[in-house]
């Protein structure tokens, strides 16, 4: 599990801890999908929202479907 705030900062990451404090709406899942961004939107939008997206294991290099919840933080 990772952790972004609203403004797209990782604010924790259990596999890779040099991603702590970088901003990352820019970086997409493996087929070129802005997922961060639609995650964002749901959580101030709705309050919350699954987002599905797709993950390359950094290291099999192996890409997997995955699915986030989006919850808004005190939600």
């Amino acid at each position: 599990m990772y952790v972004t705030d609203l403004a797209y900062t990782i604010l924790a990451h259990p596999v890779n801890p040099k991603l702590i404090g970088q901003y990352i709406v820019d970086v997409p899942d493996v087929d070129g999908k802005l997922y961060r961004k639609e995650m964002v939107k749901l959580a101030k939008t709705k309050g919350h929202g699954w987002v599905n997206y797709k993950y390359k294991n950094p290291v099999s290099a192996r890409s997997s479907p995955r699915a986030a919840i989006s919850p808004r933080p005190g939600t």
